[in-house]
């Protein structure tokens, strides 16, 4: 039996993290969450690459906001070893991401990967797998880094924004966004990461993508927070995008 993954309407979705994004925005409700669990049954090599992200990775996402975390990290941990026994680079790079975004005993940090070129045809997977370790090893560098080290990746994570903004890759787009956030807030830059979030919440706003933001870290909760009490306040700067109250007043009642 082979699975496929269904795309958004929106088109948002894409191989490198459509399913996430469907549990970001609420579409796989806790009556669904048992088509996870039943897929878990089929074993480690069951279904394409997609498939076994949802078994392992949207799965451990449903167990840590259940607060269970141990149950979290042996799903991950049993992905882990399902993708170093059949070479899925990406589904690794996936799981160790998710393991530093849910600050989860995780193997070392990897190496900022070497700049790739996405306007030299680099296919999706070989650039999915780079931003993803790339994403791993900058929240590696914010928490653990020199200044230096820390404003290096800064100017990474600014390159893949540069590069991803208008293409079609819209995910990995507001992937990198939100890093980018991240690493503006670490240097101080608080305004400018405020800003850069806002035009993340109207595109999640417009997607209805509840989860992705705060999925983000402690950091990216705190500014949504922030973003919130502005709004609340009448002080939301006029140079922002507009957000729909409603939406940052979901985001605020999420359970995290």
């Amino acid at each position: 039996m082979r699975y496929h993954v269904r795309r958004s309407r929106f088109g948002l979705y894409q191989s490198d993290g459509g399913l996430e994004a469907a549990v970001g925005e609420g579409e796989i409700p806790g009556s669904r969450n048992k088509l996870i669990e039943e897929s878990y049954e089929l074993g480690g090599e069951g279904g394409d690459v997609d498939f076994m992200i949802a078994r392992f990775v949207v799965g451990a996402r449903i167990k840590a906001l259940r607060g269970d975390r141990s149950g979290a990290q042996e799903r991950l941990d049993e992905g882990a070893r399902a993708a170093a026994a059949l070479h899925l680079d990406r589904l690794r790079a996936r799981i160790d991401n998710d393991l530093a975004l849910l600050q989860l005993p995780h193997p070392p940090a990897p190496a900022l990967t070497p700049n790739i070129d996405l306007e030299v045809g680099v296919d999706a997977v070989t650039a999915t797998t780079a931003l993803l370790d790339d994403d791993t090893a900058i929240r590696h560098i914010l928490t653990h880094g020199s200044p230096e080290d820390t404003a290096r990746a800064l100017d990474r994570v600014q390159h893949w924004v540069d590069k991803l903004t208008g293409t079609r890759r819209r995910l990995a787009t507001l992937q990198a966004t939100r890093l980018l956030v991240s690493c503006l807030a670490a240097v101080g830059r608080d305004e400018e990461a405020k800003t850069r979030l806002a035009e993340a919440v109207a595109i999640c706003a417009e997607q209805r993508m509840l989860r992705y933001l705060p999925d983000g870290g402690e950091d990216i909760e705190e500014m949504l927070d922030a973003l919130h009490r502005e709004q609340l306040s009448g002080s939301w700067a006029p140079t922002r995008p507009t957000v729909p109250e409603s939406f940052l007043e979901s985001i605020a009642r999420t359970e995290r």
